[in-house]
């Protein structure tokens, strides 16, 4: 269905508008961040202008047919259509995508000095971290009180919350 002239593709109301409303709403009143409001309904919009969203068997192999796709977003997009499918109650089992494993990027002792060397932003950071094992969350979280500087010794909290021995 094209929008008539003078009407925008946007302005032009579906069937199930109301009902993804319905849903982004119901996400809202169980107070979901604002991020993941948006994603969501830009993911369930997707479904709905490609496949025919009451029917889970077609959501699923329309997902799966996305070959551009990483399995990181076909998640993204049967973990929206969850929501759906709970506020209208329909039987749909989600699939499992694995994300492959990656190594983090770790940078070398050179590149850390260069970054030190250099005097800039993150410079601080950078030369503390290797120095006292510290996560960046972990330093992220440091208080003043978590330092004494008369003896030189950080008291961080772990990055679950519990305190850690002196550094």
């Amino acid at each position: 269905m094209r929008p008539s002239k003078g009407e925008s593709s946007r302005s032009r109301t579906t069937y199930h508008e109301p009902r993804l409303f319905q849903v982004i709403w119901k996400l809202k009143t169980q107070v979901y961040s604002d991020r993941i409001l948006k994603g969501c309904s830009k993911r369930l919009r997707l479904l709905t202008r490609n496949t025919k969203v009451d029917d889970p068997t077609a959501v699923k192999k329309f997902a799966a047919s996305q070959e551009k796709w990483s399995n990181a977003h076909k998640e993204g997009v049967a973990n929206a259509y969850v929501h759906y499918v709970r506020e209208y109650g329909l039987s749909w089992e989600k699939p499992v995508y694995k994300r492959p494993a990656r190594l983090p990027n770790v940078p070398s002792t050179e590149q850390l000095n260069k970054i030190i060397a250099d005097g800039r932003k993150y410079a601080f950071i950078f030369s503390i971290l290797p120095d006292t094992g510290l996560r960046p969350v972990e330093l992220q979280r440091l208080l003043l009180r978590n330092i004494d500087l008369e003896k030189g010794v950080i008291y961080p909290e772990t990055a679950k919350g519990a305190a850690m021995q002196e550094l």
